[in-house]
């Protein structure tokens, strides 16, 4: 963290070098990668060896405070305060943040807190970008469950915690209480990107040059016909975050897929980084982590033929009638029904 701050501290809002963006990037892709495949050994499937192992050893980059700081040596908790501990963990990081730009500023700025309040912010968008699916995950693991042999749900990471029956165990229903106020964060989060998104050919125009030292970490990265790209990634982490939630294993892994495969698409499509390179290594990540979905689907428990038999219909006929509406406005154009009026002028 303290690296990051001055990393950005010393950039001063620039425009970086190529060199630096390839390797903060490449960096950054490695990371989304790591967690993308820890969020896979939280599928419910049983996969076999060595790959279960090599997925134990990546969970490591879900960040997960009990792998850090092992919150069990400290004393036997309950599920529900192991829970909001861990919650309260992600704020008091932030709060970490706000300490080291205060130190930052008072030793090295002589006060000057307002003139670098863009600092703060690239900082605090910058690690929450790079780990917004490891807090999206954390929040979401009151709606993490998996159904046991008695016909009861219980909650993946605590597996005492009796899922949606608060009659029986009250904790359950705490510990949603707990993560559905902390989900505003991601989603706050993603709305203000949103926001930022739609702000910055306004601010383009104006010469806000506030705007582009404090929102600039955002968009510097991408060409400027794709600064719009980085709702496609945080969109994508989102989606993967929600994943372990959904209850069936071969829903997990279609969901995976239809995000993957949707990114993968657009990049190819738009190639929006602005290092040609980088565009070639996050499409390639992306046909790693399809291959990959598509060898899990073998390590399923269970499977039932009659559904996957309906979503491969689905898929024929979705492709045949995508088909169909493009014969369809290639004849209209051929007709000159969508041709443009006035065109002679």
């Amino acid at each position: 963290c303290i690296g990051v701050y001055a990393a950005i501290d010393r950039g001063g809002g620039g425009q970086p070098t190529h060199a630096v963006l390839l390797l903060g990037i490449s960096g950054g892709l490695l990371v989304a990668l790591m967690q993308q495949l820890s969020v896979v050994s939280m599928l419910d499937v049983q996969y076999m060896e060595p790959l279960s192992t090599f997925l134990q050893v990546v969970k490591i980059f879900t960040f997960d405070v009990e792998d850090i700081i092992h919150l069990s040596c400290i004393g036997r908790m309950a599920a529900v305060a192991h829970f909001t501990t861990k919650v309260c963990m992600i704020f008091a990081a932030c709060l970490f943040v706000c300490l080291v730009h205060v130190a930052f500023v008072l030793f090295r700025h002589g006060g000057r807190f307002r003139e670098r309040t863009p600092s703060l912010i690239a900082v605090f968008g910058s690690l929450a970008i790079v780990f917004y699916i490891s807090v999206t995950v954390t929040i979401l693991q009151p709606l993490q469950c998996n159904k046991n042999p008695n016909g009861r749900w219980t909650t993946q990471a605590y597996e005492d915690v009796i899922c949606w029956e608060p009659e029986v165990d009250g904790g359950h229903l705490i510990m949603l209480i707990v993560g559905l106020v902390a989900l505003n964060l991601p989603g706050g989060l993603f709305l203000g990107v949103y926001r930022l998104v739609r702000k910055l050919p306004t601010a383009l125009k104006t010469g806000d040059i506030r705007f582009m030292r404090s929102y600039g970490f955002l968009f510097f990265r991408f060409r400027p016909q794709a600064h719009w790209y980085i709702m496609v990634i945080m969109a994508r982490s989102l989606f993967i975050g929600i994943v372990p939630i959904i209850p069936r294993d071969i829903a997990q892994i279609y969901a995976l897929q239809i995000a993957l495969l949707s990114c993968f698409a657009a990049c190819i499509y738009v190639q929006p980084w602005r290092v040609p390179y980088l565009n070639f290594m996050d499409a390639f990540f992306g046909a790693v982590m399809i291959l990959f979905m598509n060898i899990t689907a073998f390590c399923v428990k269970e499977t039932n033929l009659e559904v996957l038999g309906w979503v491969c219909v689905a898929m024929v006929l979705v492709a045949l009638a995508l088909l169909a509406a493009l014969l369809v406005l290639a004849l209209l154009r051929r007709c000159g029904k969508l041709t443009k009026p006035f065109r002679f002028f």
